[in-house]
């Protein structure tokens, strides 16, 4: 699995598209809907979207995460 921002792939990794067929947990900065295509690096979806939350915990604003599949997929990845 490659964990990656968009812009970074695109401009220190040139783009690749030899990883590909790697699962991929995109993060969303700037802000991306998770609704979007990767757009890059030859993959034509995400399996994870990391994201600014807005859910409060310990003080705090954490992150969130989504996951592109059913139960059944994330029980088999």
């Amino acid at each position: 699995m490659v964990y990656t921002l968009r812009g970074w792939w695109k401009e220190c990794v040139c783009n690749a598209s030899r990883f590909g067929n790697h699962r991929l947990w995109l993060a969303a900065y700037p802000d991306i809907q998770p609704t979007e295509r990767p757009g890059f690096g030859g993959w034509l979806r995400w399996q994870f979207f990391h994201y600014k939350g807005n859910v409060r915990f310990a003080g705090g604003v954490v992150d969130l995460d989504l996951f592109g599949g059913d139960q059944k997929a994330l029980a088999e990845l």
